[in-house]
Order: structure tokens, then C-alpha cells, then sequence
């Protein structure tokens, strides 16, 4: 699903709108520069991948943004994610060094392995480990 980047942080398109451009109408047309958002928090997920029931909804000031794109992001219930994350942790951690022995642990996975299997600390063990 595409969703928004504005000043790093990430959102849900408004009801209604389905592109930046469309977005960036819908914000020039608006008289009042504080609009309702709905932003994902980045705890316990890692981007592009977030966690449906970890939002909050904000009014954020469009008079001082700086920038706004859109990328392809999934959006996933807790369940469903922490699911998928449990999966790859038992597939792709078990070889690692910083793998600390419980694959059912997800603490120390949530903010470093996407859900596509990247994992930015990463590092196989040697052989004599």
C-alpha cells in the first residue's frame, strides 16, 4: 500500500486521497494548515513494515513541512506481524552472533529484521563459535 513520508516520519494517506500529488492538492486547497494524520510509530517494527494497532493520530502544521514522498509500505495487525517476524528469527537468526539462544524471543528482532528477512546486524558466526 503507498504511504507517506513527511519529515521522516511516516503516515497513513487521508481518507479519500491516493497519491503525493493528490495530497499535496488536498493540503494547498486547506484553509486550516493543521490536518489530522494518522502516524505509524517505528517500536517494534522496522520500516517499510509497520504494526496497524501502534499508531496515534496527530494534527501536524503543513506550514512548516519539508518534505513529503511516498513509498510502498505494509501495514500488518500486531498478531500478523509478530508472527511473520517469530518465522524468520527461527529461519534466518539461529547462525548469528548476536542470536541469544530463544527463537520465541522476539526482543532485540523488532527494530533491526524486516519482514522481507533483512537484518542490519546481521553477522554469521564462525565456525569455531
Amino acid at each position: 500500500m503507498k504511504l507517506l513520508n513527511i519529515d521522516w516520519n511516516y503516515y497513513e494517506f487521508p481518507e479519500g486521497i491516493k497519491s503525493v500529488e493528490e495530497f499535496i492538492a488536498f493540503v494547498n486547497e486547506n484553509p486550516n494548515k493543521f490536518i489530522k494524520m494518522t502516524e505509524f510509530e517505528e517500536k517494534n517494527c522496522c520500516y517499510p513494515y509497520f504494526i496497524r494497532e501502534e499508531t496515534q493520530t496527530i494534527y501536524l502544521n503543513f506550514a512548516n513541512i519539508n518534505r513529503i514522498s511516498e513509498f510502498d509500505g505494509k501495514v500488518l495487525l500486531r498478531v500478523e506481524y509478530e508472527r511473520k517476524l517469530r518465522e524468520l528469527v527461527q529461519e534466518k537468526c539461529l547462525d548469528c552472533v548476536h542470536f541469544e539462544g530463544d527463537p520465541d524471543n522476539l526482543e532485540g528482532h523488532w527494530d533491526c529484521m524486516r519482514l522481507d528477512g533483512y537484518c542490519s546486524l546481521y553477522k554469521k558466526k564462525d565456525k569455531d563459535d
